[in-house]
């Protein structure tokens, strides 16, 4: 948050104390010569990084850290933003997938989101089949084709099972499809009865795939927790376990 601060310059009030007395009296305004008055922003600390790329090529920019949350921005040649991206796949780690429409010097604007620094690693590459249709799924879940979007995270899920991303993607757009046929019927979203069976079924199986998958990586918190929300989804009841 950058602050603004201006400096009020006048006639100050001295106070004299005389037999009990308060007595004010003027004191004239001194001002010296400035040696220098300028005005900026201050802003989070952040890097550039500028690389060459050619019209037609659909690029993967991937910005991570274990340290602190990744914030990506790319500036087209004439400067302007063309992409921005904060949390990917669920992370707090920053991807941009971009289609680029002009031959040129891109530029990369790496920041972290609280500011605070730390190690981190950057790579440019041509972006996988998977990556792209990753953007394309999540676009249309961003646009509330939810219909789409499952379908595009299935595909995508046969494409990579071992990726907890589209299995996770999958469940919010099946949340979301719930909430509006809910709403278009005038009713509220209240809990898991409120699913189809068989969607239920599926998002449940999606959460405890998820669990297995963060297990077999070592992160036993994030497979406890998900497999909770699993537990959650198919009965209804709130675990004591982490949620």
């Amino acid at each position: 948050m950058n602050n603004r601060f201006s400096k009020v310059m006048g006639i100050a009030a001295a106070t004299l104390t005389l037999a009990g007395t308060m007595v004010f009296v003027p004191v004239p305004e001194v001002r010296a010569e400035s040696i220098l008055e300028e005005q900026g922003t201050l802003r989070p600390a952040e890097d550039e990084y500028v690389f060459e790329a050619e019209a037609g090529q659909v690029l993967a920019i991937v910005m991570d850290s274990e340290e602190f949350d990744t914030v990506l921005t790319l500036k087209g040649p004439n400067g302007e933003e063309v992409a921005f991206n904060d949390d990917s796949g669920g992370t707090l780690n920053s991807r941009i997938i971009y289609s680029v429409n002009a031959t040129g010097s891109y530029t990369i604007v790496a920041r972290s989101y609280s500011g605070a620094g730390g190690n981190y690693k950057i790579e440019v590459r041509p972006a996988t089949a998977y990556e792209v249709g990753y953007e394309s799924a999540q676009a249309s879940l961003f646009e509330g084709d939810y219909t789409a979007a499952i379908a595009e995270f299935t595909n995508l899920i046969a494409l990579d099972p071992s990726n907890p991303e589209a299995y996770l993607s999958r469940v919010d757009a099946y949340f979301g499809q719930a909430y509006q046929q809910l709403e278009a019927e005038g009713r509220f979203f209240e809990g898991p009865d409120d699913l189809a069976p068989e969607v239920r079924a599926t998002v449940v199986s999606d959460l405890e795939t998820v669990s297995d998958l963060y297990a077999q990586q070592g992160d036993e918190y994030a497979a406890e927790s998900f497999a909770s929300q699993a537990e959650f989804i198919r009965t209804g009841a709130y675990p004591e376990g982490p949620f």
